[in-house]
C-alpha cells in the first residue's frame, strides 16, 4: 500500500478520517483474462478489512472479491469473478435487488447503507442464509463500478434483533421498528413518503375461511408489497390488516400515487391459498414528511385519515390534503 493515506469508501463512516481529502484518479487496468479491474490501491485496501468486500461493474458482474468475502461465502475469489453478484443473494430477493441495483447505479447517491430491512441475508455456497449488514458506494474511475462492504452478524444477535423488530406472523417490520425508522429519518432531516394501507373485505374472508386462510393472506400481502418497493424502503404491519410503507426520498405526488397503485394492483391479483382461492383489494392513504408532519403520531393519523376517505369514496387511493 502506498505510504499516503489509502482511499476509503464513503460508506465506511466509522473509519473516515476527519481531514478533507479528494478521491484519487483511478486508472483501470486489465488482468490476464482481459477483464477490467480497479487499481491495486483499492484491492490492497480491501484485503486489510475483516469485512467482505465485493466490487462489481455496472451490469452487476463481480470483478473482485476479497479474502474475507471468500471465507464468508464459501466461494473462492476466482469463482466469484465473472459471476453476477446475485449468486450471493437469496432467490426470493433477487428481483427486488435487481431493481435496487439499477436505481442506485443510475441515481445521484454516492453511497447508501441498506438500512430499510430489519435483517439482510447473504447466500452461502451451500445454501445457508447468512445474516449481514451491507453498505454500498460508487467508485469513480471513469466506469460505473460499485463496491459493497458486507459485514456478518452473529446469528444469535441477528435472531434477537429480528424478533425485536419484526412482526412474528408476516416478517414485516413491527410498530417498534417503524417508530425508530421514522424518528431516524426526521432527525436526519430526510424527506420521505408514507403510505397507510388497509385491506378491503379482509374480515369477511377471514370469518368465512378461518384464521389460517387469513394468516396466509397477510403473509402474501407483505411479500407482494416488498416486491414492489425498494430494498431501502420499509414495510411494517401496524394492525390486524393494516400496513405502513415508508418510502425514503419519495415525495412527488405522482410518484407516491404510482407506487400505491402498483401495490394495490399486486394485492388485487388472485391468491391461491391452501384450501381456497380468494381476491381482495386495498385502500391506501399517503402523507409526505416534513410537509404533512414531522412526528410519527401526526403522520400516521393523517395517512390513516386519507386512507379512510379513499375507502369511503371507493377511489382506492388518496393523499392527505386532496380536495374532496
Amino acid at each position: 500500500v502506498s505510504a499516503k493515506r489509502p482511499w476509503r469508501p464513503r460508506c465506511l463512516q466509522g473509519q473516515r478520517d476527519r481531514r478533507r481529502h479528494s478521491t484519487p484518479t483511478v486508472v483501470p487496468r486489465r488482468d490476464r483474462s482481459g477483464r477490467p479491474s480497479v487499481t491495486t490501491t483499492i484491492y490492497d485496501f480491501a484485503e486489510l478489512l475483516a469485512d467482505g468486500v465485493l466490487i462489481a461493474d455496472g451490469s452487476g458482474i463481480v470483478v473482485h472479491a476479497n479474502t474475507s468475502l471468500s471465507e464468508m461465502s464459501g466461494y473462492s475469489a476466482g469463482e466469484l469473478a465473472g459471476q453476477h453478484l446475485s449468486i450471493l443473494i437469496p432467490e426470493e430477493h433477487r428481483a427486488e435487488h435487481g431493481r435496487f441495483f439499477e436505481e442506485f447505479r443510475d441515481g445521484e447517491e454516492s453511497h447508501r447503507p441498506m438500512a430499510g430491512r430489519s435483517i439482510l441475508y447473504a447466500l452461502h455456497r451451500d445454501g445457508t442464509r447468512l445474516p449481514v449488514s451491507i453498505s454500498i458506494a460508487k467508485i469513480e474511475d471513469g466506469e460505473k463500478r460499485l463496491i459493497a462492504i458486507i459485514r456478518p452478524l452473529p446469528s444469535e444477535l441477528s435472531e434477537l434483533k429480528l424478533q425485536a423488530q419484526s412482526d412474528a406472523l408476516t416478517g414485516a417490520a413491527n410498530r417498534v421498528y417503524l417508530s425508530a425508522r421514522i424518528k431516524e429519518l426526521v432527525e436526519r432531516s430526510e424527506q420521505f413518503g408514507l403510505l397507510y394501507l388497509d385491506l378491503d373485505g379482509f374480515k369477511p374472508i377471514n370469518d368465512a375461511h378461518g384464521h389460517a386462510a387469513g394468516d396466509q393472506i397477510l403473509k402474501i400481502v407483505v411479500q407482494r408489497t416488498n416486491g414492489v418497493v425498494r430494498s431501502t424502503d420499509l414495510v411494517a404491519r401496524v394492525g390486524g390488516d393494516e400496513f405502513v410503507v415508508v418510502l425514503t426520498g419519495v415525495t412527488a405526488p405522482a410518484e407516491l400515487e404510482s407506487i400505491a397503485n402498483k401495490i394495490r394492483a399486486r394485492i388485487a391479483e388472485t391468491m391461491n391459498l391452501e384450501e381456497v382461492t380468494v381476491s381482495l383489494t386495498a385502500s391506501v392513504g399517503s402523507v409526505v414528511s416534513p410537509r404533512d408532519g414531522t412526528d410519527e403520531k401526526t403522520l400516521l393519523a393523517r395517512a390513516d385519515s386519507a386512507m379512510y376517505l379513499a375507502k369511503r369514496g371507493g377511489t382506492g387511493y388518496r393523499a392527505h390534503g386532496d380536495a374532496d
